[in-house]
């Protein structure tokens, strides 16, 4: 890796036991990060008090913006040190949002690999250190870890491309799709030629925005199978499109977070696959006819067409 320098991005809201466990192996890395950015959504679990316990956050004055409060701590890991920035943002805007922060800053501060995640995933102790050599070795410029379920790491925690089963790639060093962001390795000119995440997403989708515009961009990209991520499975309802047959199925999310999925599935569609917008939406009716979900119906009606004519303008929640 040479001089390269690296930063590792984590945001987070309301897990701090989660969040404690991520952190915990950053800083257990067998090749440590020059700096971490850990991003708070504004917690109220007592995030910030656990991380100055930890001493992850120093007994100081934060310097305060219009993002939030910034607290700087040299943080002292079995192998060294790591410059830590925790930001306690004034506004939660979402994974999207948090993660749109730390790229900026990490970016701003002239990091040549940002090294990003959730706080409900953790890395294997030697995850970085394989990113970085077979990112070389394989001229990634956009790579991932193999992200495994933690409860039972003989299975993926979500489907890799054609790849269902972790035994599936055994043997492999390196093979396509990728699951972002949990453990997502991101080289500087990627973020110099796409820019950063669009926050406006706030939450799901906009990992795979910021995927599709670095695929459309002719970026070479991977997931690394030797560098492990755990995390749990996906939560979330699904329902048959067509009855008993699970082959072709429409998300059912939980009604306080619809319509930000609505919309999002419709920005992404009229954004990356215009000819099958219409696809998507004669699936969904079909699928919430046939369950009786016509509130639900209703909802994704109305917030997809916003989402597909770039309207971020109303309020999701």
């Amino acid at each position: 890796m040479g001089q390269e320098s690296i930063a590792a991005v984590v945001v987070t809201y309301n897990r701090s036991e989660l969040l404690m466990k991520c952190l915990e192996s950053i800083v257990n890395q067998t090749c440590l990060p020059d700096a971490l950015y850990i991003i708070d959504n504004r917690s109220t679990d007592g995030t910030r008090d656990i991380l100055r316990n930890a001493g992850f956050i120093k007994d100081q004055e934060p310097v305060s913006s219009d993002i939030g409060d910034t607290y700087r701590t040299d943080y002292r890991a079995a192998k060294g040190i790591i410059f830590v920035n925790y930001v306690y943002k004034n506004e939660n805007d979402g994974g999207a949002g948090g993660f749109y922060t730390g790229m900026v800053m990490a970016y701003e501060a002239g990091y040549d690999w940002l090294w990003m995640m959730d706080d409900d995933g953790y890395a294997d102790s030697n995850q970085l250190l394989e990113l970085i050599d077979k990112s070389h070795k394989y001229g990634l410029d956009y790579a991932n870890a193999l992200v495994l379920w933690n409860q039972n790491p003989t299975y993926l925690a979500f489907n890799l491309g054609k790849y269902k089963a972790a035994s599936e790639l055994a043997g492999k060093e390196c093979c396509e799709g990728v699951n972002p962001f949990n453990g997502t390795f991101i080289h500087r000119p990627v973020i110099a030629k796409v820019g950063f995440v669009k926050k406006e997403l706030f939450i799901w989708g906009d990992e795979m925005d910021y995927l599709y515009r670095v695929q459309s961009n002719h970026f070479k990209l991977g997931t690394i199978c030797t560098a492990i991520h755990y995390h749990p499975l996906p939560k979330g309802r699904s329902l048959n499109v067509i009855p008993f047959i699970k082959q072709y199925q429409v998300a059912l999310p939980d009604i306080k977070w619809a319509r930000i999925l609505y919309r999002n599935i419709g920005y992404l569609y009229k954004t990356y696959f215009p000819t099958q917008y219409w696809k998507l939406v004669c699936m969904y009716t079909i699928a919430y006819v046939w369950h009786f979900k016509f509130k639900a119906l209703y909802k994704f009606y109305i917030w997809s067409t916003r989402g597909r004519k770039n309207d971020f303008t109303s309020k999701c929640l």
